[in-house]
């Protein structure tokens, strides 16, 4: 923690600066943090469990953006947001033997080939991941995608002269995203292992 005086308040991106004019100014330095993250939930109850998660290699945070209306006024073009645009999220997971016929038993409740294409209650979930501090706890940061699916498997290459890690890529489409307190998270994950004790 650096402690400066409010004339020399820097402005610098990824610090945090807290107090006012008339005080010191503590500087919280903390943006070497991608690789501090964690999927708490990945569709369908029983689908994907938690052990499964562990092996998810990286995440391709989805972008966010707004369409816009413009509306002529004299010669300047004013901009009103008309509606949101979210991005698809992307996770890679270190194709682990046994975690393909999970994943697909999620695909086939979008689509079967012998029922075609599933009812959206049946395939719509929840996908739900946080960051984490420098001890492993709960960040501020997480982020709940609400009415997720699977839009795209990508099962990778197979060589013959490679001996890299297979990987499995799941491109998931959404509806919208919220933002739950971390807090909230772990209420969930107690409620749900408390459940589970009864089984």
């Amino acid at each position: 923690m650096i402690a400066l005086h409010a004339r020399a308040r820097p402005n610098m991106p990824g610090f945090i600066i807290e107090g006012s004019e008339k005080e010191s100014v503590k500087i919280n330095k903390d943006i070497k943090r991608a690789h501090r993250w964690r999927i708490f939930k990945f569709g369908p109850a029983g689908a994907i469990g938690t052990d499964d998660l562990l092996f998810a290699k990286s995440v391709t945070m989805p972008t966010i953006a707004f369409e816009e209306h413009n509306v002529l006024g004299g010669s300047i073009p004013y901009k009103f947001a008309t509606r949101p645009a979210f991005g698809d999220l992307v996770v890679a997971f270190y194709d682990l033997i046994g975690l393909e016929p999970k994943v697909r038993s999620w695909q086939n409740k979008v689509w079967d080939p012998q029922k075609g294409i599933g009812m959206a209650n049946d395939y719509k979930d929840t996908v739900i991941l946080y960051l984490t501090d420098g001890k492993g706890e709960q960040s501020d940061n997480a982020w709940k995608f609400i009415n997720a699916w699977p839009k795209v498997i990508n099962h990778g290459e197979l060589l013959y002269d490679s001996s890299e890690f297979k990987l499995l890529t799941v491109t998931i489409s959404y509806d919208w995203i919220e933002y739950p307190n971390t807090g909230d998270i772990a209420v969930a994950s107690t409620a749900s292992r408390v459940a589970s004790w009864g089984n």
